[in-house]
């Protein structure tokens, strides 16, 4: 997740509700992995847990981006 490198504007011919799609599943599964660590570090300010929502930010305004993009 960590070199996820999808940007709003080099899709290319791939169509963007197959990219949304791909990104959906991604956000969820590095949400399992944040719950996950959190609940292993029995906190949610660890800094692992930390760099895993920030990742998870980065995810979703990805996907925020591509859906305000197809939109226009």
């Amino acid at each position: 997740m960590a070199g996820s490198s999808y940007n709003v504007h080099d899709y290319g011919m791939m169509e963007w509700r197959n990219v949304d799609k791909l990104l959906l599943v991604e956000i969820e599964q590095l949400r399992g992995k944040m719950v996950e660590k959190a609940m292993k570090k029995k906190t949610f300010v660890h800094r692992e847990v930390l760099q895993l929502s920030q990742m998870l930010d980065e995810l979703i305004v990805r996907q925020q981006m591509l859906r305000a993009h197809s939109h226009k």
